[in-house]
């Protein structure tokens, strides 16, 4: 043994790979690629016996990934070429498929599907037992079955193969992590007992008990795990080297190939090196580096071609500028964009092709990003509880869209459902989306909702039985795919059309492998289940870019080294990314991967500074993009490459990082995203001048409190019809909150007016109460159903809090009444042609003035007229504090003018039988305010403004202002006009981006 680093290793067994390995080191000035086709030319040119041919039949060439294996099939053809000879090719093969090349195999290898079965059965069967459940529990902080364990909805049950399958999957890659270090799970228990600061040998014995299930199972089915397959192989001798095997710039390998290698006895092993012959100590017989040679290297990256910026948006600018300072001299072949951090990718995608640099992501797109992907998800999501977040986001996810939009029995949702729905939801907040959740009221917003929750429901009719068969589901799960992708018209010529395509028929590959699972691996599950498994399987899955002669190619790290691009821009160049590192692995920490001779944080390290040097010396041109901060506005650290410097250069890049980077691109500070040509296709406000033409015909009371604000505002609302939608609320709002008080408290009011009227008064606040409590709970059933699980839990507990404000209510109400007043009208508004004519210029006809006002009361002995808004925020704040704003009389200003306009009012509404509501002889008796039902239930009462007629009266002449003033030109968009705006929508619309939280007030005013 020997120490590295704190870390116990394992020393290699001594093996004389000189003599089986020959070393060939390849300029580093140069490409990598282009000199190793070359030479494997002219090898096999020279000992193939043919004058004509490159004969390379039996030979195999090993890179480090696909996309050099490609590049180097072209390559050797074209190097054939040069020479006039015809090439017979080698087989090219990744570092990770040779091991299979280097054995003979027993039996077929095991299916991703049928090895995470396995490990969920070898789970289940051992927590089956007392003794081993103790063992797991030891291993995992929650089991299925146990109180702490999260089961996932629609899972199946604790002794399903369903609800084991996440901790089988975690299982199966720590197999394969140690694995492809040539160890089982009992091996590591034997290495790391008494070597780490902790002792964690019971853990991973409990873990191999399980692993030994797994290889008892698979024995059974016939199938092997190609991990234990190569350690077998490796214990009973039977590894041989199927020939001449070529190790192009493979610069570290697993701990398992690295001993089949080392214990090949014949045949002939070639490593083509990416480095010059001087630097030999860097690497061991096998060609792989040194870690010991390469950790204290510096790694000399030139000060002029480092730039330190701030965000993701940021790093793209900078590439942009980059990109222009070729001047157009190079083309997209001859230019490699690097991305370490796929953080990096969204922004390079979206700034590049608008400055006229389209782009490639090699990587291909995640086909879990995919849009038939994402439905399943949200299918299953839905199908699992019925939740309505589910149901929104299934119905939202846009390959929907021409589904819904195809009759469905003769019916054809309107083209505005969805803002049916949202608004249907704003009112009612369902928790689940049931068929009784959305029966009843036959308003065209509920209309619209059935229609919509019954065409979801027929569509996912396929999925909505019960339980079957894993296997079973394949066939509904593609059926339910077929009639949303059915009604899509798909052209090939259209990328995304393209990829749409690929990632169906991904899944359905994925799909089909599930219904050819071993009867012993079949069990029922449910519907969200099977999806569950399907997509879990299919997550990894990576479908590549259309190749685009024109794009330039965004490279992973691992590829950008055997690019042969003479430009190349790495971006992401971050601690954790560039140079990679992982950090708190539950498992395999840092210094157990370095005792097990695992890839640990310092291999990762060597490993980057070797291809960093080498990338350094065969660019014509190199830059380097790092940032300070993710898209989040999370710090980033500074990457330990660019440190790896002499002391001064250290120094001033510290300084460069942490600094105010005020002549960088993005300088730190800077929180937005910058406004560069082409960055945005939008111009915010989208419409800074609003012409006011023609001139409203009706305007409501409650209107003048915006257009006090901001008059730009009311435009957009009042004009534009723009109203802020959405279905992300938990709980009711401040508007939603008071119109359910409002609904309430008015259908009281209309029965009191009734009894009034005939002479019935009663102040008994319990018989108050009582009508009180049918009228709430008529109104919570019809907006949020009878069963206690439809509504949220948030909700139910408003309607208490409502409760307990009417109680307070009840009391005040009896009281008011004790004292001799009589309700005269509940809910009473204007009429006729919408409105009470209201003049404000002498060249223009009058508005027609809009309202409906809450409550008005007499009093018949006193002779008063009182004109109430009920009002339910928390404050209860009197009418003075809500409409005028000011410390002295004479300069407050109105905020509000609901109340003024009210009184104004009150003269001219019609009453019951035609005539005046109010005569208007008794217009000095009336009075304004509110009843308030604040938090503070003491608060609950009436709030009467205490305004004399001059006051009044300049309320009323400060709306004939207003309106004179938005008659005389348009409205335009004031930035400093108003600090901020209630809601999130309406600050991005104006391109203000501030997030505020500010109460509404309540509803209940026509508008």
């Amino acid at each position: 043994m020997f120490i590295v680093g704190g870390a116990v290793r394992l020393s290699p067994p001594p093996v004389n790979l000189q003599a089986m390995t020959r070393r060939l080191f390849l300029d580093w000035t140069r490409p990598l690629l282009p000199q190793a086709a070359e030479r494997l030319v002219a090898h096999y040119a020279d000992v193939g016996g043919a004058s004509d041919e490159a004969r390379m039949i039996g030979a195999v060439v090993v890179v480090p990934g696909a996309r050099a294996g490609r590049r180097l099939k072209e390559l050797l053809l074209e190097a054939a070429e040069a020479r006039g000879l015809r090439l017979v090719p080698p087989r090219v093969v990744t570092q990770g498929t040779l091991p299979e090349l280097l054995y003979e195999a027993e039996s077929p290898v095991v299916s991703g599907p049928v090895r995470r079965l396995v490990w969920a059965a070898a789970l289940r069967d051992t927590a089956a037992d007392p003794s081993g459940r103790r063992d797991l529990n030891r291993v995992f902080a929650a089991l299925p079955g146990s109180e702490r364990w999260v089961a996932r909805p629609g899972g199946g049950g604790a002794g399903s193969l369903a609800e084991w399958a996440p901790l089988a999957r975690e299982l199966a890659h720590l197999a394969r992590a140690v694995g492809a270090g040539g160890f089982r799970f009992r091996e590591v228990a034997d290495r790391c007992g008494g070597s780490l600061l902790h002792d964690d040998a019971r853990r991973w014995r409990a873990l191999a008990r399980v692993q030994d299930r797994v290889e008892d199972r698979l024995r059974e089915l016939g199938r092997r795990d190609p991990d234990l397959s190569r350690i077998r192989a490796l214990e009973q001798g039977t590894v041989r080297l199927p020939g001449d095997v070529w190790l192009v710039a493979v610069a570290e390998v697993p701990g398992v190939l690295r001993r089949m290698l080392e214990a090949c006895a014949g045949g002939s092993l070639h490593a083509m090196i990416h480095a010059p012959a001087q630097e030999a100590d860097g690497f061991d017989g096998l060609g792989l580096i040194r870690p010991s040679q390469w950790i204290p290297r510096q790694v000399p990256v030139p000060e002029d071609r480092v730039r330190i910026v701030d965000r993701p948006w940021h790093q793209a600018d900078a590439v942009v500028e980059i990109l222009a300072g070729l001047e157009g001299q190079r083309t997209a072949e001859e230019i490699a964009l690097g991305v370490p951090s796929q953080d990096v990718v969204p922004a390079l995608e979206q700034r590049l092709p608008r400055a006229g640099v389209p782009v490639r992501d090699a990587a291909g797109m995640a086909l879990a990003a995919s849009g038939p992907f994402r439905l399943l998800s949200a299918a299953a999501d839905f199908l699992a509880e019925r939740r309505f977040e589910a149901f929104a986001s299934l119905v939202r996810h846009p390959d929907m869209a021409p589904a819904l939009a195809a009759p469905h029995e003769g019916d054809v949702l309107p083209e505005d459902w969805l803002t049916h729905l949202d608004r249907w939801y704003g009112r009612h907040l369902p928790a689940v989306l049931v068929r009784e959740s959305v029966a009843g009221a036959s308003g065209t917003g509920d209309r619209v909702v059935r229609a919509l929750a019954a065409r979801v429901t027929w569509m996912l009719s396929p999925l909505d039985r019960d339980d079957a068969l894993l296997g079973a589901w394949v066939e509904p799960v593609l059926r339910f795919l077929a009639e949303v992708y059915g009604h899509h018209e798909l052209d090939p010529g259209r990328e995304r059309h393209r990829q749409m395509a690929r990632a169906l028929e991904e899944i359905r590959w994925t799909a089909e492998a599930l219904a050819r699972l071993p009867a012993s691996l079949e069990e029922t599950c449910t519907a969200p289940a099977a999806i569950r498994f399907l997509l879990d399987e299919a997550a990894s899955v990576r479908m590549p870019a259309p190749a685009r002669d024109e794009a330039v190619e965004m490279l992973g790290w691992l590829e950008l080294h055997l690019d042969d691009a003479p430009v190349t821009v790495i971006t992401g160049v971050n601690e954790g990314a560039l140079p990679e590192s992982v950090r708190g692995d539950p498992f395999l920490p840092d210094a157990l991967r370095g005792l097990l001779g695992l890839e640990d944080n310092r291999q990762r390290y060597a490993r980057d500074a070797y291809r960093m040097t080498a990338i350094l010396h065969s660019r014509e041109e190199l830059h380097l993009v790092a940032g300070r901060r993710n898209a989040q506005g999370d710090p980033l650290r500074p990457p330990r490459l660019l440190f790896a410097q002499d002391d001064e250069t250290v120094v001033r890049r510290v300084e460069r990082f942490y600094g105010d980077g005020g002549a960088e691109s993005g300088a730190e500070g800077n929180d937005s995203s910058p406004t560069v040509p082409g960055s945005s296709g939008f111009d915010l406000p989208p419409e800074p001048v609003i012409a006011v033409d023609p001139f409203p015909e009706k305007i409501s009371v409650t209107d003048f409190r915006i257009l006090i604000a901001d008059p730009y505002e009311w435009a957009l609302k009042k004009l534009r019809r723009l109203e802020s939608l959405s279905d992300q609320a938990m709980e009711l709002d401040g508007a939603e909150f008071g119109t359910l008080a409002h609904d309430v408290l008015q259908a009281f009011g209309r029965r009191e007016v009734e009894r009034h009227e005939a002479g019935s008064v009663e102040a008994d606040p319990r018989r108050i109460m009582e009508e009180l409590e049918e009228l709430l709970g008529r109104e919570v059933a019809s907006r949020f159903g009878r069963g206690a699980g439809w509504a949220r839990v948030a909700v139910r507990l408003q309607v208490e809090q409502l409760r307990s404000r009417l109680r307070a209510f009840a009391d005040w109400h009896a009281r008011w009444v004790a004292d001799g007043w009589r309700m005269k009208a509940a809910e009473v508004g204007t009429s006729g042609d919408g409105g009470v004519p209201f003049p404000y210029r002498e060249d223009r006809p009058p508005v027609k003035l809009r309202a409906r006002i809450d409550r008005v009361d007499h009093h018949p002995q006193g002779g008063e007229w009182a004109v109430f808004d009920y009002k339910t925020s928390d404050s209860g704040d009197p009418p003075e504090k809500v409409h005028r704003k000011g410390r002295k009389e004479e300069d407050k200003e109105w905020v509000d003018l609901q109340l003024p306009l009210y009184h104004w009012l009150a003269t001219r509404l019609e009453g019951p039988g035609g005539g005046p509501l109010i005569p208007v002889q008794e217009a000095s008796s009336v009075r304004v305010g509110y009843i308030v039902l604040p938090r503070d239930l003491g608060g609950v009462g009436d709030r009467l403004a205490d305004w004399s007629p001059r006051i009044l009266e300049s309320g009323v002449e400060r709306a004939r202002e207003l309106l004179r003033e938005l008659s005389e030109g348009p409205v335009t968009f004031k930035r400093d006009k108003r600090p901020r705006y209630p809601d999130e929508e309406m600050e991005a619309l104006l391109g203000r981006s501030v997030l505020v939280a500010e109460t509404v007030d309540d509803g209940g005013d026509e508008t």
